[in-house]
């Protein structure tokens, strides 16, 4: 059986209808790129905005640096990783990460939440498996493909990491634990494992290597059109 993860953050997105803008009017920009990365196909700039829906992948060469607007959430991507920006169709602005392949470092700012009898996640990234929601964090979410693994490990702050075909599945993975869903790991959530600090050291660097690769801008951020879904 396929399984599916998802990790929650509040974040409030404007879709435009441009895949590329050369102002900060939409989805995510693009803070450091390696020469191989690419939205939907194409090369895509530093400092490159991307307003609409579709596929971020990043080459053998490096990573990128990608900063989602609206809430300043900072997504580390490691090299050979990909990633969708999604429309969900739960309609919340929220859910707008899905990694699919690869890793990804993400560090979620201290933001100022509203107390209520259901108060939501300031950042939502998903995996096919899972939903990984967080208030202001830093946790590094990986998924396998081949074996259908979602895993997580958290340095800072709580995760909500839960399975979304059982959403009753669910764990709070605190700073220091890594948990896993899928694969090699079971069907339900993985008893949470407390790493050592050598091994938090090792995977606190995936995805924060990427150096600035300011010689690859172009003057003219490229344009596409909002891919079809």
């Amino acid at each position: 059986m396929r399984t599916t993860v998802s990790i929650s953050l509040l974040v409030v997105t404007l879709f435009a209808s441009q895949a590329f803008a050369a102002n900060d009017s939409g989805i995510v920009k693009m803070i450091s790129v390696s020469p191989s990365t690419t939205f939907e196909g194409r090369h895509v700039a530093e400092d490159a905005v991307i307003g609409t829906l579709g596929t971020i992948k990043t080459g053998a060469d490096g990573g990128a640096v990608v900063k989602i607007l609206k809430n300043g959430v900072i997504l580390n991507i490691a090299y050979g990783a990909e990633l969708k920006i999604v429309r969900p169709s739960s309609g919340d602005p929220s859910d707008v990460i899905e990694l699919v392949d690869g890793a990804v470092h993400v560090v979620v700012p201290e933001l100022k939440v509203v107390k209520s009898a259901a108060p939501k996640m300031p950042f939502t990234l998903r995996t096919k498996a899972v939903t990984m929601g967080v208030r202001g964090t830093d946790f590094l979410g990986i998924v396998n493909p081949v074996l259908d693994e979602s895993e997580i490990i958290v340095f800072k702050g709580k995760v909500e990491f839960k399975s979304a075909a059982d959403p009753s599945d669910l764990r709070l993975v605190n700073p220091g634990y890594w948990g896993g869903l899928g694969g090699r790991f079971g069907s339900k959530i993985h008893e949470l494992i407390k790493l050592p600090e050598s091994a938090l050291a090792h995977y606190a660097k995936v995805g924060m290597d990427v150096p600035s690769y300011s010689e690859h801008k172009t003057g003219e951020p490229a344009k596409t059109s909002e891919p079809s879904r």
